[in-house]
């Protein structure tokens, strides 16, 4: 009965469809009527959840029916034997018709009659009288489930032996598994044991087949104490017999050109014939694309551990071929993958798997080249048989032993190659992979960013990954040698001894090969000192460090003293051929070649350039092993300072002090100027880089470095942090103090009777008062900087120098005060556009937006009409100033009582001269 199934695409909500759904689940009701649960086909289901009547019709108006369920296996329908298509259940195996299946094996595929004749003897004996299995049926049977459950032989041997005593006595059961195994062996395909080098040097194969000793390493073929026991044994089951076996049955060989004949493709890849691969081989070799049941192969290949034990190293490597032309639903079956190979372990081959591959890789060049005359049982006629290997199929291990690429290390990427971005990381001790941007499109903003990732832009293009033609260009000439190395005694007896180390929980150090030499020159200079003198084993690394100095020192010692004075006069170099008398152990062949490098044009190269850069070193601190930090403590228990205390001026004068005491020439004139410039208070309240020490250094800060603070200390760090600042706010505040002391000492005098106008003028207010001796003040370079106009102010920083530009000054940044604020002139090549990032950076500034801080306090020190009100309206500035307000409004309530006390404005003559001009 064919049921009509079209309303499973229509609409859920149609009469068609809710009778299609009637109808069906009356249909898996009457194939199951003692089942209360039935495989629900729904699309969320799809025929793996059992449930109710009632729930699967609800699924079904829920979810609908799933469309790809066309053939109702799961619910009692049969399929046809004519359709070819995917059924949903698999093919079980037929062994009644077994004469029939053997003479389709035999009757077109080369074996022996005497074989086929034994095997249909076993067909005409019952297994016993009244069975409906005969002898070789019963015992494929048997086979079957000992495969599809795991039986070990043990087992079914024990099996073999109960059913022949429980069955009757005339019965045709083998008594052994030995025996099932004879019998059977004319239905299997022969397979073959090659022997193999016990270090995987070489197969005993075709030209090796007769040797008993490996030709390559040496190593026996046999075990110890044996000869005809093999140490590695390679079973290779050869597929061209069983692709023949294939073609033989009519219903797999119409199988093998499903790829042809199957449905239309649809735009998805649902068959590996969907892939870009199989159209290449078709259009490229279109000879070998137009026979359809030429075969596309794939190889699997991967160590196993057969123990089923997770602990146990043994390693099994099974290789297996794949048929791509069968359906879907066959090609992954476990019936067509084909174990072609399996190497016994039980270590694995590695690299070395090449030379088991060998016997594989000449049937396939047979298949490829040739071709095997085969019969198609389907279409009954002979035709030429061929095959290609599409790919394989493996993890990324066994790709590189498969290729022969390298997949760890530097250079791990298989499709880069040599082009591979890698960077080993010291403290993890492993290879990471940073070059991940350059995949990137071009115009990505990640290609230009450096401190998220290596601190380095990105500027590498794609490259296109070698061709299989260019590789094969490359390797051309290159000869490999297979096969382990052997082990040599030292390697052994190094491995015996960290072996015993680990069993004393000690974990030996892993060492490179410079760092073995090394250490065996160590060992020598530290074995000679102990000879000669009674020296502490744990003081051996200060032992060897103050070798070495001394070592240098000896050398330097001679060449200035034999050969620097001597090397240039002819007459005088002839006395260099001998040692000096005054050190008998040298010899006169090393002397010789201590001369020759000494005197060569190389060395007075190096030695100019070294001369070269310790000229510039003129200020050498003598710290030792010190350090600014020890320092620091020391000054703090000798002087009694705190930390905040002690500025860098103070560190870098202490730490180039001469032992004996002073310093100096040149560093003595630098100690000159600091202490001048603190003696005139001109570095006092100081923020930023323009410090004592930089006024009396005369050079700028450079970027990175702090001079006398140490290697750790950055800018950030030291100038711009709240500490720093700190201190600038604690100057002003005296600065401010200070004024309003002597305002109340004036006011006091006035209180007591000073009420005449002459007095009062007397009394000079402004420029004693309202400013700390400008006179005496240094030329300040600090000033304000803005943006767009001169009101918008978004940070403080420092005049550099005047580049005698009509438009640009350079000015280090260093107070933010609007971090989101655009730079007027950008650092394009640090990607600095914001004033927030470009904090301790020297940048060009526009001349009319640079405001000096000294002109902005006179414009705050003289208004037009009332001062007070002129303070109260730059309150905004007076904070960019660092001020404190509560200073200033006593300021303000000081400078209002004297005006009344007075009658006139507090303003000096010198401040309404810059009024005006300002």
């Amino acid at each position: 009965m064919v049921m009509d199934k079209s309303w499973i695409s229509s609409d859920r909500l149609s009469n068609a469809y809710d009778k299609g759904v009637e109808e069906f689940l009356e249909f898996a009701q009457s194939n199951n009527p003692q089942l209360d649960v039935i495989p629900c086909p729904c699309v969320n289901c799809i025929n793996l959840c059992h449930r109710s009547i009632d729930d699967v019709r609800y699924h079904l108006f829920a979810h609908g029916f799933d469309e790809s369920y066309k053939v109702w296996s799961f619910h009692g329908e049969k399929l046809s034997k004519l359709d070819s298509r995917c059924p949903n259940e698999s093919r079980p195996p037929d062994f009644i018709n077994t004469k029939e299946m053997l003479h389709d094996a035999f009757n077109y595929v080369e074996n022996e009659p005497d074989s086929l004749k034994s095997l249909l003897e076993e067909c005409d004996k019952p297994l016993y009288v009244g069975s409906k299995y005969n002898a070789l049926s019963g015992l494929l049977k048997f086979q079957h489930l000992k495969g599809q459950f795991g039986w070990s032989d043990a087992s079914f041997d024990a099996l073999l032996g109960v059913l022949k005593d429980v069955l009757p006595s005339n019965n045709t059961i083998p008594t052994s598994i030995y025996e099932a195994k004879k019998l059977l062996k004319g239905v299997g395909i022969q397979y073959e044991r090659i022997h193999a080098c016990e270090n995987d040097c070489v197969l005993f194969w075709k030209e090796h087949k007769d040797a008993s000793h490996c030709p390559s390493c040496g190593t026996s073929r046999w075990k110890k104490n044996t000869q005809n026991v093999p140490s590695k044994v390679l079973w290779y089951f050869p597929p061209i017999p069983r692709f023949k076996r294939m073609f033989s049955s009519p219903e797999i060989a119409h199988d093998l050109t499903w790829h042809a004949q199957g449905p239309v493709n649809n735009g998805k890849l649902s068959h590996p014939r969907d892939s870009p691969s199989w159209k290449l081989v078709d259009n490229t070799w279109k000879e070998f694309g137009k026979e359809n049941r030429n075969l596309r192969l794939a190889l699997s290949a991967d160590g196993i551990n057969p123990h089923k034990s997770l602990s146990s190293k043994y390693s099994c490597w099974p290789v297996i071929l794949i048929t791509y032309n069968l359906p879907s639903y066959l090609c992954m079956s476990r019936k067509f993958m084909m174990l072609t190979l399996l190497i016994s372990g039980p270590n694995q081959p590695g690299n070395n798997i090449d030379v088991y591959l060998a016997p594989l890789i000449a049937d396939l060049k047979l298949l490829w080249e040739t071709g095997v005359k085969t019969f198609d049982a389907y279409k009954k006629e002979y035709f030429n048989l061929r095959a290609i290997l599409l790919w394989t199929i493996n993890d990324f291990p066994a790709y590189g032993n498969l290729s022969g690429c390298v997949t760890k290390g530097y250079y791990a990427c298989p499709i880069c190659s040599e082009n591979t971005c890698s960077q080993w990381l010291p403290k993890s001790k492993k290879v990471c992979f940073l070059g991940h941007r350059r995949f990137l499109p071009l115009e990505h903003p990640f290609h230009k960013r450096k401190k998220d990732f290596n601190n380095q832009q990105e500027n590498d293009i794609i490259k296109n990954p070698l061709s299989g033609e260019e590789i094969y260009d490359s390797l051309t000439g290159f000869k490999n040698t297979w096969g382990k190395k052997k082990k040599t005694k030292k390697e052994t007896s190094r491995k015996q001894k960290s072996r015993k180390q680990t069993s004393k929980k000690e974990t030996p150090k892993k060492k490179t090969s410079k760092k073995k030499k090394e250490s065996i020159d160590e060992r020598a200079c530290f074995g000679s000192g102990r000879a000669h003198f009674v020296v502490d084993p744990k003081s051996r690394k200060q032992t060897i460090q103050s070798i070495g100095t001394k070592w240098r020192n000896f050398k330097h010692t001679l060449y200035r003293d034999y050969i620097e004075t001597q090397k240039d006069d002819p007459e005088e170099k002839k006395s260099l051929l001998n040692p000096p008398l005054k050190y008998p152990f040298l010899k006169k062949e090393d002397w010789k070649l201590f001369v020759a490098q000494r005197t060569s044009k190389q060395w007075e190269e190096t030695s100019k350039k070294a001369k070269k850069v310790r000229a510039h070193h003129k200020y050498n601190h003598h710290l030792s092993r010190k350090g600014y930090a020890r320092l620091t403590t020391e000054i703090m228990q000798e002087t009694g300072l705190e930390e905040e205390e002690i500025d860098r001026a103070m560190l870098w004068k202490r730490a180039r002090e001469l032992k004996i005491g002073g310093f100096d020439s040149d560093v003595q004139v630098v100690v000159d100027r600091i202490d001048k410039l603190k003696e005139s208070d001109s570095g006092e309240g100081t923020c930023g880089t323009h410090d004592v020490l930089t006024q009396a250094l005369g050079t700028d800060e450079q970027r990175g470095h702090v001079r006398g603070m140490g290697k750790f200390v950055t800018p950030q760090q030291y100038f711009y942090l709240p500490n720093t600042v700190k201190h600038y706010m604690d100057t002003e505040k005296k600065k401010y103090d200070k004024r309003l002391n002597k305002l109340e000492d004036e006011l006091e005098k006035l209180k007591k009777g000073v009420n005449n106008a002459s007095e009062a003028e007397s009394c000079q207010w402004g420029n004693e008062d309202l400013e700390d001796n400008p006179d005496e003040e240094p030329l300040d370079m600090s000033c304000f900087l803005a943006v767009d106009n001169a009101s918008n102010i978004v940070a403080k920083g420092t005049i550099l120098m005047d580049t005698n530009e009509e438009e640009f000054l350079r000015v280090m940044l260093e107070i933010c005060l609007h971090r989101e604020a655009l730079l007027p002139v950008p650092l394009e090549e640090e990607f600095i556009m914001e004033v927030g990032d470009a904090i301790g950076q020297i940048l060009s500034w526009p001349r009319h937006l640079v405001i000096p801080c000294s002109d902005l306090e006179k414009m705050l020190a003289k208004p037009k009409t009332k001062p007070v009100k002129d303070l109260k309206s730059n309150k905004q500035i007076k904070q960019l100033r660092g001020t404190n307000e509560e200073n200033e409004k006593e300021l303000e309530q000081k400078i209002v009582q004297v005006e009344k006390v007075t009658g006139k404005e507090v303003i000096s003559e010198k401040e309404k001269k810059t009024e005006k001009r300002t």
